[in-house]
């Protein structure tokens, strides 16, 4: 069999009243310890994404960054991290092996959703009670105002993990 171009994608959406879906994807379902992860999220409307990854411990936010102005995104599709480069080039997987869960938040007018999260680096991190906090900051605002997509994808350790 050839070596084409493939790609192997996993997208979880939801579709809209007007039929126009919110697609949060990677670019395979799988990924290895130390490989960089790309995400690809579409939007068929205006408004600002915040992106998380959650772990055992901890969420955080990959998107927006601690100190650096929340921006309106307009319809179409935005890779992460490519849309944040230079200030971070790369998405990296770390241990352990097993589940990573990350959850894109579509909110159609700015909201102040991160106030009083702690920063760590250049990303916020937050304990199962602050991603509770930041639920219901979500619940707060308008139905039609919000839309929150959910996918997972397996780390490996090797290429030997099947």
């Amino acid at each position: 069999m050839g070596e084409g171009k493939r790609e192997n994608r996993l997208k979880i959406y939801k579709v809209l009243k007007n039929g126009k879906k919110l697609i949060l994807s990677a670019l395979k379902p799988y990924v290895y310890i130390g490989e960089r992860v790309i995400l690809e999220i579409e939007m068929p409307f205006s408004g600002y994404i915040y992106l998380l990854n959650f772990n055992v411990r901890e969420a955080v936010i990959l998107y927006p960054l601690v100190g650096i102005p929340q921006r309106p995104f307009s319809p179409g599709k935005y890779r992460f991290p490519d849309v944040i480069f230079p200030l971070i080039k790369e998405f990296k997987v770390e241990p352990p092996p097993g589940r990573a869960v990350f959850e894109a938040i579509f909110v159609r007018e700015k909201a102040n959703l991160l106030e009083r999260f702690r920063a760590s680096g250049p990303f916020y991190r937050l304990t199962a009670k602050e991603c509770y906090d930041l639920h219901k900051k979500l619940l707060a605002l308008p139905k039609k105002a919000v839309y929150i997509e959910t996918f997972e994808l397996f780390i490996k350790k090797d290429r030997e993990d099947k």
